[in-house]
């Protein structure tokens, strides 16, 4: 084979290798079927921030821990290209069951969190760190409506607190609101996974006898205060129908605007894009020249 022959059949496979891409099964794209009162996995993937670039796990922060074991889980090769950590979380979703309030954790009495937690957690908070959960592979957003504009905008995660004249409070409470769109009868797709956080001091629960099931009261929020603090942590679920198909659920995630570019992020991507055509070319320039070599000796002979 002469060499200009070895280089087209080189750029030829190349070319192939994009188009074999186009038609690749990506696990994780395709549409998932839910039957009315199926469960609906909640997972944890990472929290994040604006303001730092070090994104942390999960349950780096005292959440309520799901019974038994926690489970590391990959859902498709982007995911474990962006170091994201996915977890199993305690929240129990059926399909179109309403939830008024709920804990997250097996018992109704207040989550201990020590004093070192508790620094750890007020830090955060001071870093603004949103977290970030996922549901049939569709983070959670949060809407909010612009004071004097009539524009509503989506969030990346939620808000894990605030501060406010030095004092620390974090949502311990997540509104979660689900939609679903209904291709054919009896079968149900989740469109749309938003959370509005609230901060509930842990005095404002009321709970039924015997249940986990729970009312709120008005009051103050949740602090986080130096030492030991104890926390409830709570959820709600609201399933609401939509017109918008599974193909165009992403469009809400397509129009957010970041309010800072992190650029961190820009340049790991481009590093990492180098340094796999640099190992790509390495290879193909490598293989090129020993074959050249053998039919160069070839002729030789």
């Amino acid at each position: 084979m002469r060499k200009q022959d070895y280089v087209a059949l080189v750029i030829l496979l190349l070319c192939s290798l994009f188009r074999i891409e186009q038609g690749f099964y990506v696990p994780g794209v395709a549409p998932v079927e839910f039957k009315d009162g199926d469960p609906i996995e909640v997972k944890g993937i990472k929290i994040t921030s604006t303001k730092t670039i070090v994104p942390y796990e999960y349950y780096s922060l005292p959440f309520c821990r799901p019974q038994g074991a926690i489970h590391y889980i990959s859902e498709n090769l982007g995911e474990v290209m962006r170091g994201d950590r996915i977890v199993n979380t305690p929240f129990v979703i059926f399909m179109k069951r309403d939830v008024k309030c709920n804990t997250t954790c097996s018992s109704r009495i207040p989550v201990s969190i020590n004093p070192e937690d508790s620094e750890n957690l007020a830090r955060r908070i001071r870093e603004e760190y949103h977290v970030h959960l996922l549901v049939d592979n569709l983070p959670c957003t949060t809407k909010y409506q612009i004071e004097n504009a009539n524009e509503v905008i989506h969030e990346n995660g939620y808000r894990l607190g605030w501060e406010e004249n030095g004092r620390y409070y974090v949502n311990n409470h997540l509104d979660i609101i689900l939609r679903y769109h209904k291709p054919r009868p009896d079968v149900y797709r989740v469109v749309g996974f938003e959370v509005q956080p609230q901060s509930i001091d842990s005095s404002r629960f009321n709970f039924a006898s015997d249940s986990s099931e729970c009312t709120i009261t008005d009051g103050k929020n949740q602090q986080v205060e130096k030492g030991i603090n104890n926390i409830i942590w709570t959820y709600s679920v609201t399933w609401e129908e939509s017109s918008v198909p599974w193909a165009s659920r992403w469009d809400t995630y397509l129009s957010m605007r970041d309010v800072q570019i992190h650029w961190f992020s820009i340049v790991n991507s481009i590093i990492v894009i180098l340094c796999l055509f640099g190992f790509l070319s390495v290879i193909i320039v490598r293989t090129v020249r020993r074959d050249i070599a053998k039919y160069n000796k070839g002729e030789a002979l």
